[in-house]
């Protein structure tokens, strides 16, 4: 037997694994217990993408030797990439690290499965005792920053990542999220944000000195248009971009679409079809993306996502279109000098104050940069919850992370003013019990008992996510990160968003979206007179029903829905981009 495993052993080291799965599945009908062969055997069965066979292997391995940790941190390994059972890969990684307490990795590996279970609160105790262990390793202090930043501590998820980022400064993907991350921190200047984006750009941005801009295309009838994204998917990101590119006048405009998207869903399939061409990316690298656009003969490439996950701007610094163009899915500069221009409005980005803090040229589209497409047209109660309930609700539907403590202050002082409204909130953290309960503390120490506030977690199902607006009389908008899809879905419902004009772009897309459908009255000046005018239209439940009442319809005839309006003038921006080169 030794010399068939032998054999086994070298098919093994060769590359051979068939031959290798036969000879060891040979010999484990001899010796069933031997945990070394079934590890070998569950290797060779992964190289051949027989990934059910794999676990097979290390359960059976576990069996054998139960008090080894290492053999359910391999196999929670191997249950989580298959994915169809993250409690049981839960359970894997628990184990490990209850035999061995030390096993860093295995605390990074469970973090990671609470992170991706929502567990926010167990996934940053898991991933800070990873950091005690390994305090070298960015991997975990860039994941900790993520589950701190879903559990709303957007300032402590930045320490985390900047030390993730020293740690690796050459992990673009780690200083990318950092800079998402400063948009939802109070109190920094717009020349510390664009600070951060240039040093960026100089590390990550000027990786080809002798990139060459792509060669301009012949004369032709409909201009070449590219938009890319990982985000053609259920994301807020499609209900913009789908309007876009469904409305495209065809005869002067072929749409590509380059899609990163990993797991492709119905919207994706949607999008899909709406398009002239589509571009499957996910699979390639930055090279092959290129060379792919430059045969493609893009005259203009329109970047979806900014600094935000999986995104392409490493490509873009090396020109992959003779104009590129960075729109909607980054409230923020890309930093490289070599995205020549951003669309945006004269709200969100006034003339004269917002230009100094981009890289891009500022090209200000007339009536809003946004276009929005609801998802769909669920019912609305026309009457206001309040004539019902008695009090008003106040709600907010954004992620945590943009509920940092001066919001928590201003709407306690609105409701301190109001002693019998509440408010609703609804994010995907709210579904964990430790960081519910941590966000109601913060309010009780302001005055605000948890009677006054009621917590939603995570909605899967679209139609239930927009009927749970018709709870709400008044959202309230965050800051200095405001609301953008969820500002839209709120107006949708028939319900107004209490704003204020902030000092970037990020601190005025409410006030782009108010003024786009007509409703300036609700935009305040700054933060006391957001408060002021929060009490005050809750006082008002007449106008409150006046402005629910009609409010669908004000969105559905404003420049914000009307998609070929929007198109048209974005068409002939893009003619003069084509022009200027």
């Amino acid at each position: 037997m030794s010399e068939q495993l032998t054999t086994a052993a070298k098919s093994h080291r060769e590359g051979r694994y068939v031959d290798a799965e036969r000879l060891y599945r040979d010999y484990l009908r001899a010796y069933p217990a031997n945990t070394e062969v079934l590890l070998a055997l569950g290797h060779v069965c992964y190289q051949q993408g027989k990934l059910t066979e794999s676990i097979a292997c290390l359960e059976q391995a576990c069996k054998v030797e139960p008090a080894d940790p290492e053999l359910h941190f391999t196999l929670g390994n191997l249950i989580s990439e298959k994915g169809d059972d993250p409690e049981r890969a839960l359970a894997c990684y628990r184990q490990a690290v209850i035999l061995m307490p030390d096993y860093g990795v295995a605390w990074l590996h469970l973090g990671v499965a609470y992170y991706h279970a929502m567990n926010y609160s167990a996934a940053a105790e898991s991933l800070s005792r990873a950091a005690v262990l390994d305090p070298r390793d960015e991997k975990t202090f860039y994941n900790l920053g993520l589950a701190l930043m879903r559990s709303g501590r957007a300032a402590e998820a930045g320490q985390m990542l900047r030390r993730a980022r020293d740690i690796a400064p050459n992990n673009s993907a780690i200083h990318t999220c950092l800079l998402f991350n400063l948009h939802h921190v109070a109190g920094l200047s717009n020349r510390e944000i664009f600070d951060e984006h240039l040093r960026w750009a100089a590390r990550f941005g000027a990786e080809y000195p002798g990139r060459t801009a792509a060669a301009q295309a012949p004369a032709r009838t409909r201009l070449r248009v590219g938009y890319i994204s990982p985000d053609f998917r259920t994301h807020s990101v499609f209900y913009f971009i789908h309007p876009i590119v469904k409305e495209h006048d065809r005869a002067t405009i072929e749409c590509y679409c380059y899609s990163d998207v990993t797991q492709p869903d119905d919207l994706t399939r949607k999008l899909m079809n709406e398009a002239d061409h589509w571009r499957d990316i996910s699979g390639l690298d930055d090279d092959q993306a290129f060379r792919l656009i430059q045969q493609d003969g893009i005259d203009i490439l329109v970047d979806l996502a900014g600094h935000t996950d999986r995104n392409r701007l490493r490509m873009l610094s090396r020109k992959a279109a003779p104009v590129q163009v960075s729109y909607l899915g980054y409230p923020d500069t890309t930093g490289l000098r070599t995205v020549d221009y951003r669309l945006t409005d004269e709200w969100a980005d006034p003339e004269g104050v917002s230009d100094d803090y981009y890289t891009e040229k500022l090209v200000r589209l007339e009536n809003g940069f946004l276009c929005y497409e609801p998802p769909v047209e669920p019912p609305f109660h026309r009457s206001v919850p309040a004539r019902q309930n008695g009090f008003v609700t106040f709600g907010s539907y954004n992620n945590l992370a943009k509920i940092n403590g001066d919001v928590i202050l201003a709407w306690s002082d609105i409701l301190r003013q109001l002693p019998g409204a509440k408010l609703l909130l609804k994010a995907r953290g709210l579904g964990d019990p430790s960081v519910r309960a941590t966000f109601l503390s913060e309010f009780r120490s302001h005055g605000i008992g948890a009677d006054r506030i009621e917590c939603l977690g995570h909605m899967i199902d679209v139609d239930q996510h927009l009927d749970a607006y018709n709870r709400m009389d008044v959202a309230l908008d965050t800051f200095p990160y405001n609301g953008t899809a969820t500002t839209c879905e709120a107006l949708w419902m028939g319900v107004p968003v209490i704003t204020f004009t902030g000092e970037r772009h990020a601190s005025r897309v409410g006030t782009s979206l108010l003024t786009s459908i007509g409703l300036t009255d609700c935009i305040a000046g700054g933060r006391e007179s957001y408060i002021d005018l929060a009490v005050q239209l809750a006082r008002d439940v007449d106008k409150l029903e006046g402005i629910r009442a009609g409010l669908r319809e004000r969105m559905r005839s404003s420049p914000l829905m009307d998609a070929a309006k929007f198109c048209r003038t974005l068409e002939r921006k893009y003619r003069l981009f084509a022009m200027s080169e």
